[in-house]
């Protein structure tokens, strides 16, 4: 393993760059998009938000935060790198993430205030996991990198199932549609859809069948 010296600053291996680069460019990108979908069902819009829509804000996202990264990388270049303007920097970087984190949940998914406060939160939370185990993997190799994906699946996987749990699903079905595929669920009885098997909250099934069910015969008024 070859060790890279900074003229007057720290040493780092070259492994460590060879992670840190595909962590920013592969790694935070899917992150985004997991992170996102586990917010599919909480959304304030009439339908549930697509998968495809879900990449294409996570895509979105990714440009940003790769432009606020360069501005902050100017910013620290013009003060020289001195200790205290690092930190002011980061922490307007920070700052810059939540507005954007926070006009995403707002304008695109339409939050309503509870959740756009956890979505901003850990959103930024997400951001700057990934400011940290990049930097100390310089220094340090992969060992961080499997820190944050062991943290990420603990974060997430419990974020997205609480998510998708059927009551939230239960709202969307206003027009006898399957959340998930958009097949048409009028007069369906079981709980699962016949398209893409995906479950139907018991709810909506009663609430379809109610509709479907045959009226009883009232007698003629008498003339």
């Amino acid at each position: 393993m070859t060790t890279v010296f900074l003229a007057c600053g720290p040493a780092f291996d070259n492994l460590g760059v060879g992670v840190a680069l595909p962590l920013l460019l592969l790694v935070k990108p899917i992150t985004y998009v997991f992170f996102i979908l586990a917010f599919r069902y909480r959304v304030g819009t009439p339908e549930p938000l697509s998968r495809g829509s879900a990449v294409s804000i996570a895509i979105a996202r990714a440009v940003v935060g790769i432009g606020l990264l360069y501005v902050a990388w100017l910013v620290m270049n013009a003060t020289d790198g001195k200790a205290d303007r690092l930190y002011e920097s980061w922490a307007v970087l920070l700052a810059e993430r939540a507005l954007v984190w926070a006009f995403i949940g707002w304008r695109i998914l339409k939050l309503d205030l509870r959740r756009l406060s956890g979505w901003t939160l850990s959103g930024v939370g997400i951001d700057l996991a990934f400011d940290i185990t990049v930097g100390t993997s310089l220094f340090f190799g992969p060992a961080p990198v499997m820190f944050l994906l062991a943290a990420l699946t603990l974060f997430l996987f419990p974020l997205y199932s609480i998510g998708s749990r059927p009551s939230l699903k239960a709202r969307f079905f206003a027009e006898n549609l399957c959340t998930n595929c958009r097949y048409d669920l009028t007069g369906l009885t079981s709980q699962l859809c016949p398209e893409c098997g995906a479950q139907v909250p018991a709810r909506a099934v009663l609430a379809h069948a109610t509709d479907e069910s045959p009226r009883p015969n009232t007698p003629a008024s008498p003339r």
